[in-house]
């Protein structure tokens, strides 16, 4: 998408409550949000996500995913988020009754916040590679994944099979989150 929306608050790509299937998208515009995706059933599949030249969260969910959806990341490249942003936050989609977003095989190149940030959220999060998560002023933690609960809810998720590389944490549970954290590999640590 070449000329995707001109402000920090407008995405290029907005799915309410909608279902679309989303491959090989590169975002040309880098001074505004990519893709929001808010009670809806998606695959984002093959997509560059390149860094930042402005302040915003690249990818934003609210609203968990669409009844008998999906919320599906497969194989995308994530640039560095500019400012203390997360690449990705995600808020909402608990088990039982809901379907849960899934990242698989990304690629995360860095953030001075949060790279996924899941919030009352359920995820599975398996073979993704995640790099240079530092924390730098900002007052939250700086974590490959990490989340807390929306009211009330809280994130149950399995990180399994990542690469984990140069992050100040790999995973940051807090606010009652639960972690099912197996056969990861953790490398060069903070």
């Amino acid at each position: 998408l070449e000329f995707n929306a001109t402000s920090t608050t407008t995405p290029a790509i907005e799915v309410a409550a909608g279902t679309a299937v989303l491959d090989h998208l590169t975002f040309g515009n880098t001074a505004s949000p990519y893709i929001h995706v808010d009670g809806a059933s998606f695959v984002i599949s093959h997509c560059e996500f390149p860094t930042t030249t402005a302040a915003f969260e690249p990818v934003h969910g609210t609203g968990g995913i669409k009844t008998g959806g999906r919320g599906i990341f497969y194989r995308n490249w994530f640039g560095r988020p500019n400012g203390d942003n997360d690449v990705v936050d995600f808020t909402g989609g608990n088990r039982p009754g809901s379907p849960i977003v899934q990242f698989l095989d990304n690629v995360f190149t860095g953030s001075d916040d949060d790279l996924l940030d899941f919030d009352g959220t359920d995820a599975w999060v398996e073979g993704n590679i995640f790099l240079h998560a530092h924390r730098n002023g900002s007052p939250d933690s700086a974590s490959a994944v990490s989340g807390g609960n929306d009211s009330g809810n809280t994130s149950e998720i399995t990180i399994i099979g990542n690469i984990f590389y140069d992050v100040d944490q790999a995973a940051t549970a807090k606010q009652g989150n639960f972690y099912t954290f197996l056969n990861n590999t953790v490398v060069h640590q903070s």
